[in-house]
């Protein structure tokens, strides 16, 4: 590999340098989101009738202008100074910028009436203009700041998948929500309702969709592509030599894509504006998303094969992968629980090895930071919990095709499916970090080191 690295938590640089030292890493991932530019999340006022065509007439007074916002003064500071930190450790940045998700989202306020309370910038709230007039602005400004050691950047994030995360309430829906799971599986239960009321999804019929009905923006295709076009117009208007990557969710079962009727990753790749703004294309893989084993990096390596075929000569980077790791002590009642240390440490081994072998050319670990683990359910995890998680990953694997077996065993366990199961997927599905709470390697930190040193 020539690219070889691992996402880090931009602010906990500081905390976590020790464990940045002598990786043998060449570049580290990082997400530029404005919210976090924000001092004490102090509300940016914006103007609310600025549009593409105008963002782009005056982008370059627009950039400088953002880049001297006083609310924002302090977080470029600190950025900077993290990513100055990162150079000196002779390490490079792939910089992931103009995330949509509910948790980079800057709140801002009408610049014409600072007064009206402040709202998150999501399409659904502002409007698409407005949204991606000011994600060209907010590239323009990062990119000019920060490109001097950058190896590349990264288009928003898993922007093919963003419909997907809207569903689970990542990002804002239709009606500018942001409701708890909970209330949104409620809603979810009015699907075949949606759709006998509204057209077919994807945004052919604009707003009326079922899916736009339910998701709004995050749900329409047609803005999707324009948020690529958007984003890679920026980039490329400050430094046109500067890569440009999309980063797709490559774990998305086409039959959910079909059900959808949104695109599978595989026809956008091979698309504009989408190809267009892969000069690396970078996949994200998490076949263990949701069980510990068998391991599966055998799909880690199907799906490079896949984005090679697609790349037309662009490298390719696997941008995340990882595998949940038990809080000690660990479990070994069953397979699909067993999240252990030495388990996490081989499936880097694997997957690295076998993306090498179809052609990748970067690596990615998702999960340098500190991390208890995922802590066992009371009681220990128990036979019922190894049949439900493999049956979501059944479905998480295969489709809608596994939707039967899923179904006929939440129906057999209603109050176990509602009240453990949901909450142990979220669990298992969230701990991924390669050292422990206190900063002590896990193997998987060693693995990668020997990785990146080969």
């Amino acid at each position: 590999m020539t690219t070889r690295g691992f996402s880090v938590r931009w602010n906990d640089i500081d905390e976590h340098e020790p464990m940045l030292r002598d990786t043998g890493a060449t570049t580290a991932r990082l997400f530029m989101c404005w919210k976090y530019l924000q001092s004490g999340r102090q509300p940016s006022p914006i103007d609310m009738s600025l549009t593409v065509e105008q963002a782009m007439r005056d982008g370059d007074s627009l950039a400088d202008a953002f880049l001297r916002r006083p609310e924002l003064q302090r977080g470029l500071n600190h950025t900077a100074a993290q990513l100055g930190r990162i150079a000196a450790l002779g390490m490079r940045w792939f910089l992931s910028i103009g995330d949509g998700g509910a948790n980079c989202l800057p709140s801002v306020v009408d610049s014409r009436n600072v007064s009206a309370p402040a709202v998150a910038m999501d399409p659904n709230i502002v409007g698409s203009e407005t949204y991606l007039a000011h994600s060209y602005v907010l590239t323009r400004a990062l990119v000019r700041r920060f490109k001097s050691n950058a190896e590349a950047i990264q288009l928003g994030n898993e922007l093919n998948y963003c419909w997907v995360a809207a569903l689970g309430g990542e990002f804002h829906w239709a009606d500018g929500s942001l409701a708890p799971r909970q209330s949104h599986a409620s809603r979810l239960r009015d699907l075949p309702a949606l759709r006998r009321a509204h057209g077919p999804a994807g945004g052919r019929e604009g707003p009326t969709s079922w899916l736009t009905a339910l998701i709004g923006q995050w749900g329409n295709a047609s803005f999707i592509d324009r948020a690529v076009a958007v984003l890679d117009s920026a980039v490329k208007a400050e430094d046109a030599s500067l890569p440009t990557s999309i980063n797709y969710m490559v774990d998305v079962p086409p039959s959910f894509s079909a059900l959808a009727e949104m695109p599978d990753w595989r026809d956008l790749a091979q698309r504009q504006p989408w190809q267009g703004a892969q000069q690396v294309l970078a996949i994200d893989s998490y076949p263990n998303f949701v069980f510990a084993q068998p391991p599966r990096s055998d799909i880690v390596r199907s799906r490079v094969q896949e984005a090679v075929a697609l790349a037309a000569g662009s490298p390719v980077w696997i941008a995340e992968t990882g595998i949940g790791v038990l809080h000690a002590p660990t479990s070994e009642a069953f397979s699909a629980t067993n999240f252990s240390a030495a388990n996490q440490a081989q499936y880097y081994a694997d997957s690295y090895k076998q993306a090498e072998m179809a052609g990748a050319t970067g690596f990615f670990a998702f999960g340098w930071w500190r991390d208890a683990g995922i802590s066992e359910p009371a009681g220990g995890f128990l036979a019922d919990d190894q049949t439900g998680l493999m049956d979501i990953a059944d479905l998480y694997l295969n489709g809608t095709a596994a939707i039967g077996a899923l179904a006929e065993f939440a129906l057999s366990h209603l109050e176990y499916a509602a009240g453990r199961l949901v909450p142990l997927v979220t669990n298992v599905s969230t701990h991924f970090g390669v050292f422990d709470e206190s900063g002590n390697p896990r193997p998987a930190a060693a693995e990668l080191k020997r990785l990146f040193a080969d």
